[in-house]
């Protein structure tokens, strides 16, 4: 049986389940996309992410179409949010994957970029579940992953968090912080990052065009 599973092999899921791999935990990867799971099966990476395609040549990921197959005792969540045509975030992918995981002997963790109050859309009390965003960039996703500045883990169960916990300290060696916060708190904390970091880009590019004019 596998340790750990991960819902939604994108840009986000396919490097995570690949560090957690490295890391030495036995994966399985979960993807419904179907061109997309034949080419990570033969072991072709489907996105240009630097250091994907050599990780998933050196680490055995087991390789599923559906959620339902996987009996990992931990899933981690990173299915896609696109955004629908008002902007909101769709969640359609996480509820699904959510819906097909959730289990009394499970942990999950949610790693997909959830809007505010985007959890409790999924169980209005909170539980049965984390909230683990990751923060990474195009191009540095493995780096982001392995070498995390900090991680952060929104939860109403304090026991599952501290499992979660564990895996990153396990991953990282125990150098970067963890905090653990409430599920709303982590889902702020998330987008605030996100526009800061949209915010500094665009200043950035302002300038630019500034100096070229």
């Amino acid at each position: 049986m596998a340790d750990i599973a991960v819902i939604g092999l994108g840009r986000l899921g396919l490097p995570l389940a690949l560090v957690l791999a490295q890391a030495g935990f036995q994966v399985e990867g979960v993807e419904k996309d179907l061109s997309r799971f034949r080419m990570i099966a033969e072991g072709k990476s489907p996105i240009p992410e630097p250091g994907v395609q050599g990780l998933l040549e050196r680490n055995n990921l087991i390789c599923l179409p559906r959620a339902s197959m996987s009996t990992a005792p931990v899933v981690f969540i990173a299915a896609n949010t696109p955004p629908d045509p008002d902007g909101s975030l769709n969640l359609d992918d996480v509820r699904q994957a959510f819906q097909g995981a959730r289990s009394p002997q499970r942990v999950v963790a949610i790693s997909s970029t959830m809007p505010i109050g985007g959890c409790r859309q999924l169980d209005e009390n909170l539980l049965g579940f984390v909230y683990n965003p990751q923060f990474i960039a195009l191009g540095t996703a493995i780096r982001n992953l392995s070498e995390p500045d900090f991680c952060l883990i929104g939860a109403s169960d304090r026991m599952m968090a501290a499992e979660v916990a564990e895996i990153w300290r396990h991953i990282t060696n125990g150098r970067p912080p963890i905090h653990t916060i409430s599920i709303t708190d982590a889902e702020i904390a998330k987008l605030t990052l996100n526009l800061y970091l949209t915010m500094k880009i665009s200043f950035v590019s302002y300038l630019t065009q500034l100096c070229l004019d």
